[in-house]
C-alpha cells in the first residue's frame, strides 16, 4: 500500500508541477486580456461620460427653447391697455348685436352679447378699480340674452353700452390727470 500512496504523491506532484507551468504560459495572455478588456471598459465609461454631458447640454438647451417660446407675458400697463381697447371693442360690439337682432339673426346676436359678457368680466379682473362697475353688467347682459332667446326684440343694450362708456371716461380722465 505504501506504495500505491508514493504513486499518488508522484502523480499528483508531477501534475501540481504541470499546472504550474500551464498557469505560467497562460498567465501573461490573460493578463493581457484583463488590460484590454479594462481599456476597453475605460473606452466605453470615457464615451458614455461624454454622451451623459451632451445628453445634459440637450436638456438645458431644450428646456431654454421651451421657455424662450412661451410667449412672455405683458406687463401690467399692457394689460391694461389691452383690457380698455376690448372695452371699447365691446362698445362697437353692443351695437353690431343690437344690428344682428334688427336683422333677425338672434342667435348670432345672442353669441354677440355673450363674447361681450366675457370681455367685460375679463376686464373686470384687469381692471379691479372698475370691476365692481364692470361685473353690475353681468345681470342686465343675462336679462336681455335671455329675453332674445324668448322672442323679445324690444329689449336693446343701450343701457349697458351707456355703463361701459361712462366706465371708459372714468379711466381716461384718471389717465388724462
Amino acid at each position: 500500500m505504501k506504495i500505491w500512496y508514493e504513486s499518488i504523491l508522484v502523480a499528483m506532484v508531477v501534475l501540481t508541477g504541470y499546472l504550474v507551468i500551464v498557469i505560467d504560459r497562460h498567465l501573461p495572455r490573460l493578463s493581457a486580456n484583463v488590460e484590454e478588456v479594462q481599456a476597453s471598459f475605460n473606452l466605453l465609461q470615457e464615451k458614455f461620460d461624454k454622451q451623459t454631458e451632451l445628453l445634459t447640454k440637450l436638456q438645458a438647451d431644450i428646456s431654454k427653447l421651451g421657455k424662450d417660446s412661451a410667449p412672455p407675458k405683458p406687463p401690467q400697463e399692457d394689460k391694461g391697455k389691452i383690457a380698455v381697447d376690448s372695452l371699447r371693442t365691446s362698445v362697437k360690439n353692443l351695437s353690431d348685436a343690437d344690428a344682428k337682432k334688427q336683422q333677425g339673426d338672434i342667435n348670432a346676436a345672442v353669441d354677440v352679447l355673450k363674447s361681450v359678457k366675457k370681455t367685460l368680466w375679463q376686464a373686470g379682473d384687469t381692471l379691479p378699480t372698475y370691476q365692481a362697475d364692470l361685473r353690475a353688467l353681468m345681470g342686465p347682459l343675462d336679462l336681455i340674452i335671455g329675453k332674445w332667446n324668448q322672442g323679445d326684440k324690444t329689449v336693446d343694450t343701450s343701457k349697458i353700452s351707456l355703463a361701459i362708456k361712462t366706465v371708459l371716461q372714468k379711466i381716461d380722465s384718471k389717465f388724462d390727470t
